[in-house]
């Protein structure tokens, strides 16, 4: 996986979104027992974004959709 994020967001873990080839899927990592969850219904698809915590949620910033070009 590359070109992915990966944000820590206290509830949920470690948040992984995106990146090639797996530009429309999220897994969350919980820290204390390291156990991955696949997060679905994922709408978005991005490579070679970046993903910020803001009070509590994730926002995701440019890169490019699954057809090359910004969404």
């Amino acid at each position: 996986m590359i070109n992915h994020t990966a944000t820590v967001v206290e509830d949920l873990g470690m948040l992984v979104f995106g990146g090639y080839p797996y530009h429309d899927e999220a897994y969350s990592l919980e820290l204390t027992s390291m156990t991955w969850s696949r997060i679905d219904n994922v709408e978005y698809r991005r490579i070679g974004h970046s993903a910020d915590l803001i009070v509590g949620s994730v926002y995701l910033f440019g890169g490019l959709g699954n057809d090359g070009y910004n969404e």
